[in-house]
């Protein structure tokens, strides 16, 4: 479905509670059993990239090793004098690894660091950053190119040393709060969810577990016709999921 937002676990644990009237409290158990429901449930019928940052410092050699996750990167900062600096996103731009420019950062005082981009709220080594801000505009020092055959980010020389953030999307290798879900799946997620609160904790969400057991069990053979199956297994969703029995 073109044009269609994908939103992330964390999105749909928000969503539940919200339906349900549950707590804030919550949201870690919560998120924890979409977790298992993705990695045991649906893991395997199509990949689940997310959105990861990553802490480093430039080598020697003027690089950063990439993760082995790495597909691509949406945002990268350097620090530089204390600050974080937003670099380009110019994936056009090879600069040759024996190329030397100038030490001195040039401009820094005409940059107003007012502007510049937001990294999406994470956690590095047991620190939580929820608006990790790198100011944009003037900073003509860390030129690099990104080398996905070698595995690595490469700069030009001057910036050794020096911590950078990246901001990229994952291949989902694993599957955390951050993990993207189809659209098709956001709706058997929320499903599945209340169905567990129901079976569960029925005197704190005293609703039907059957009645949400088939609900759930609906929605998820709608999400396998939403991702355009065989007729065969169409035939299998819709009599499974009215609890129907073939003879």
């Amino acid at each position: 479905m073109e044009g269609t937002p994908i939103k992330n676990i964390e999105y749909v644990i928000q969503s539940t509670l919200n339906r349900v009237k549950g707590q804030t409290a919550e949201i870690p158990r919560l998120e924890q059993i979409a977790i298992e429901w993705m990695s045991e449930v649906v893991r395997g019928t199509t990949s689940f990239p997310c959105l990861k940052v990553l802490h480093s410092a430039v080598n020697s050699v003027g690089q950063v090793p990439l993760p082995s996750d790495f597909l691509r990167y949406t945002k990268i900062a350097i620090d530089y004098g204390g600050r974080l600096w937003a670099l380009g996103f110019d994936n056009n731009i090879s600069i040759p690894t024996t190329m030397e420019i100038s030490s001195e950062l040039s401009n820094t005082n005409e940059s107003n660091p007012s502007t510049g981009v937001f990294f999406m709220d994470h956690s590095w080594n047991g620190r939580y950053f929820p608006a990790l801000f790198a100011a944009g505009g003037g900073f003509n020092q860390a030129y690099y190119r990104i080398d996905p055959t070698n595995t690595f980010i490469q700069f030009t020389s001057g910036v050794a040393n020096n911590k950078i953030v990246l901001e990229y999307l994952s291949t989902g290798a694993d599957v955390n709060a951050q993990t993207l879900v189809p659209h098709y799946y956001i709706e058997p997620m929320r499903n599945y969810i209340i169905w567990q609160l129901a079976e569960f904790e029925p005197q704190k969400y005293p609703v039907n577990s059957q009645n949400r057991e088939r609900i759930y069990t609906e929605s998820m053979a709608e999400a396998g016709m939403a991702q355009g199956n065989t007729i065969d297994e169409l035939l299998d969703a819709f009599y499974s999921a009215p609890g129907l029995k073939l003879r």
